[in-house]
C-alpha cells in the first residue's frame, strides 16, 4: 500500500494506562509500533461496522 500519497492529519488521544498497555502488547506481538497498531485496529473496526 502506498501511504506516501495519502493526506494525513495528526490527532492526539488520551488512553487509560491499562488500555495503552494492552495495545502496546498487541503492537509488539504483530511487529508494529503503537501508532500503526491503533490505525490497524481502527481500520479493522470500521470494516466490521461497514459490513453489518
Amino acid at each position: 500500500m502506498d501511504n506516501f500519497n495519502k493526506e494525513t492529519i495528526t490527532k492526539t488521544m488520551r488512553f487509560e494506562k491499562e488500555l495503552a498497555d494492552k495495545i502496546q502488547e498487541l503492537a509488539i506481538d504483530s511487529k508494529r509500533d503503537f501508532t500503526k497498531q491503533v490505525k490497524f485496529m481502527l481500520s479493522e473496526y470500521l470494516k466490521m461496522k461497514e459490513n453489518k
